[in-house]
């Protein structure tokens, strides 16, 4: 979309009238590049309205740092606005009015940007292996009923959110935390509120999901898989903003897909946390870490967000003690 004016100006308004940013994926730096005759004249343009407010500019940050940023502190990341590169966009947007050597700059940051993305999304081959392995795992998991309702039209979506939701996606997704090398504990939490970590993996297994419903996997190009999982980028970081511009229907589909099966997520806390823990106690532990979380992270209350916990589970019938 950055390479389309006329698309471009109402987001940065709408924007502004709400004193939003405009965040841009860092992949969306390395497109940019995938055409680069008239870039000067297409993008350049693109960029001029950018220009025009640069404060409201705000660069992403990759999935892959996020995720090593909560496998080493175990926590959820939730900021994922990159400041450093940020703070150097907003400088060369700054300069663009003037003309000069500018563009040129940004078309080298841009192309570095593009040297990290073929390295970090554009592999065919590793993202081939990826999603065969997520469709096989689908196909065994499922029921022979799900693929049929998949692979019907008219019951496609609400199949697709229904088994995204489903409480078994969650403990895969703690199972495979787990798997990688995240202690127990932190497993959990990520993977039942609102992370990197479970965001990411809910995207990527839709995407498999997706394929499974359409088949094709076999015979797709290496060059139509990499494409489908950059654009799960896209879809991966708006699930942390208020809404997704974009030109293309799928992944408009998806990002509305993504955050109807967050959502529910979010209403089925209880169970999900019931499922995956097997002592009561841990189960209190995880409601009064939420009650904590809701209360701001202040601290001086771990008592009454324990207790609270444990009123809370007696109501719903779980026995806390």
């Amino acid at each position: 979309m950055l390479r389309r004016e006329q698309h471009l100006r109402p987001v940065v308004e709408e924007a502004r009238r709400r004193g939003e940013l405009v965040v841009l994926p860092d992949i969306a730096l390395a497109e940019m590049m995938k055409h680069p005759s008239g870039w000067e004249g297409t993008l350049g343009q693109s960029l001029q309205i950018l220009a025009r407010d640069p404060d409201l500019v705000a660069i992403a940050q990759c999935s892959g740092e996020l995720l090593r940023r909560e496998h080493a502190t175990g926590q959820p990341c939730t900021d994922i606005i990159d400041d450093e590169v940020t703070r150097e966009v907003r400088v060369l947007l700054r300069e663009l009015p003037a003309g000069g050597p500018t563009l040129a700059r940004i078309r080298t940051t841009i192309s570095n940007a593009q040297r990290l993305g073929q390295h970090q999304h554009f592999d065919n081959a590793r993202n081939r292996t990826l999603l065969q392995d997520l469709v096989a795992a689908w196909r065994s998991d499922l029921r022979p009923e799900d693929i049929r309702a998949l692979r019907q039209p008219v019951s496609r979506e609400a199949t697709m959110r229904r088994l995204l939701s489903e409480r078994s996606t969650t403990v895969a997704c703690a199972t495979a935390l787990r798997g990688g090398s995240f202690n127990e504990d932190d497993a959990l939490m990520l993977a039942v509120q609102p992370s990197a970590s479970a965001h990411n993996f809910l995207v990527i297994v839709a995407l498999a999901l997706n394929w499974l419903a359409y088949d094709g996997l076999a015979t797709a190009s290496g060059d139509k898989l990499t494409n489908d999982l950059a654009d799960m980028e896209y879809v991966f970081l708006a699930t942390f903003c208020r809404s997704l511009t974009t030109l293309e229907t799928k992944v408009q589909e998806m990002d509305a897909r993504m955050r109807a099966v967050i959502a529910e997520r979010a209403r089925d806390l209880d169970g999900v946390v019931a499922q995956i823990l097997v002592s009561n106690e841990e189960r209190v532990r995880v409601a009064a870490y939420f009650r904590w979380l809701a209360r701001g992270k202040q601290d001086g209350a771990a008592l009454d967000d324990w207790l609270e916990a444990e009123r809370e589970l007696n109501v719903n019938g779980q026995t806390a003690a």
